[in-house]
């Protein structure tokens, strides 16, 4: 039910994505799962990142970064969603690099490839809106070429199709 929601609110069914999220998280919390909470709050985020609800989505994460204690495994995720939320509400630049640093850190101090991409991707993206290409170019292609396998995944194409635009 919760990716279902996901999915509904990424293909701009917003209302019924929130509504479907939502209710998954009721059905797990009754069910006395803790296990993966802020990886599942963090897809409410993007619900209702979607939705355009950026203060709620931020509260979300808050709340998603302290649910489990010790459970650190989507930091770097929830950290990357962070930074590109506080760039939509127009937060300083020296902030949301700051964000976007620390889920690069995170991401490669816990050697999780696929969270560096997605956080080196959507910094190169903040940069590239910020008019330094150069600099999105050189934070995004070591870590592109750090792969050797994956290549028809969403965001490695992604992270591809904008260094040939940065190129």
């Amino acid at each position: 039910m919760i990716f279902r929601g996901w999915a509904l609110a990424e293909e701009g069914q917003t209302q019924e994505g929130l509504a479907a999220v939502r209710a998954g998280l009721e059905r797990i919390i009754a069910l006395g799962q803790r296990l993966a909470r802020e990886f599942h709050l963090g897809l409410l985020a993007d619900a209702h990142a979607c939705a355009g609800n950026v203060a709620e989505a931020l509260a979300v994460l808050a709340d998603a970064e302290g649910a489990v204690p010790g459970e650190e495994v989507w930091r770097a995720d929830t950290l990357r969603r962070r930074a590109e939320l506080l760039a939509r509400a127009g937060a300083d630049t020296a902030t949301v690099e700051a964000m976007f640093h620390e889920a690069l850190t995170v991401a490669r101090r816990q050697g999780a490839k696929a969270y560096e991409l997605r956080a080196g991707t959507r910094y190169a993206l903040f940069l590239r809106a910020h008019g330094r290409i150069a600099e999105a170019r050189e934070l995004l292609a070591p870590i592109y070429a750090s792969f050797t396998e994956g290549f028809d995944t969403r965001d490695l194409i992604e992270a591809k199709a904008l260094l040939e635009e940065l190129a």
